[in-house]
């Protein structure tokens, strides 16, 4: 359990710095640890309003994992499915017919 978040970042790391450009690859490390920053922070304060507006400090911690687990889980569907549109778009474009589902 303790190995899965530094394997997820590394992970996220190598596909961001894959797709880039030789020369942009400063901008994308750039780009890339800003938001992984951004997302942090700002998930925290998510994860804070809402904890705090429930107002019970017993219920805060089951709260807070559910919170931070629907985040992830709607992170995770946004990455598949600009993914599976970024594949498509490059059918599209090389004008090769999509294989049927």
């Amino acid at each position: 359990m303790a190995t899965a978040p530094p394997s997820a970042l590394m992970l996220l790391n190598l596909a961001a710095m894959g797709s880039a450009e030789p020369g942009r690859q400063g901008l994308a490390a750039s780009v890339f640890n800003t938001a992984l920053q951004m997302g942090g922070a700002v998930g925290l304060a998510v994860v804070t309003v809402v904890v705090a507006a429930t107002g019970s400090t017993s219920q805060a911690p089951t709260t807070a994992i559910v919170i931070t687990s629907a985040i992830g889980l709607i992170g995770a569907v946004l990455l598949c499915t600009s993914r599976s549109l970024d594949g498509l778009r490059a059918i599209q474009r090389s004008g090769a017919n999509p294989p049927a589902p």
